[in-house]
C-alpha cells in the first residue's frame, strides 16, 4: 500500500495559507507526493500540466471557485478525482456536487484524519 500512496500524485489547493501548509504537510508525511496552488485559475493550469490524480481544494476561491474547476474538469473528460473543502456547509448543495465529478465535500477546519480515510477510499479504488 505505502508503493501505491507514493506514485499518487495530490494537488492541494486553499488561498489560506496555513489551511494549505498544514493539509500539504500532512499529505507528504503519509508519503504523497503533493503539488500546491493558492487559487482557481492556477490549479487549473496545474492539473492540465502534471494531471495529478486527485486534487484536494477549497470552495471559495479567488479567480475560479472550486466547484468550477470541478465542472471545467468533468467537461474536458479528465479523469482526476476531487475532494472539495468547504467552511459554508449550508451554502454548498453536496449532491449537485458529487454529480459533477467530486467525490467528497468535507467541512472545514479540516480533519486530518477523516481527509486521510477518504483520500485512502480515491486511492484504493
Amino acid at each position: 500500500m505505502a508503493n501505491a500512496q507514493a506514485q499518487i500524485d495530490v494537488l492541494v489547493v486553499d488561498d489560506d495559507p496555513s489551511q494549505l501548509e498544514e493539509i500539504t504537510d500532512y499529505l507528504i508525511r503519509k508519503g504523497l507526493t503533493v503539488m500546491t496552488a493558492d487559487n482557481g485559475l492556477t490549479a487549473l493550469d496545474m492539473v492540465r500540466e502534471h494531471s495529478p490524480q486527485l486534487v484536494v481544494m477549497d470552495i471559495n476561491m479567488p479567480q475560479m471557485q472550486g466547484d468550477r474547476i470541478s465542472q471545467v474538469l468533468t467537461s474536458l473528460d479528465h479523469k482526476t478525482a476531487v475532494i472539495l473543502m468547504s467552511g459554508f456547509p449550508d451554502v454548498y448543495d453536496r449532491v449537485s456536487a458529487t454529480a459533477e465529478g467530486v467525490i467528497a465535500v468535507m467541512q472545514k477546519p479540516i480533519s486530518l484524519k477523516a481527509l486521510h480515510q477518504t483520500v485512502e477510499a480515491v486511492i484504493d479504488a
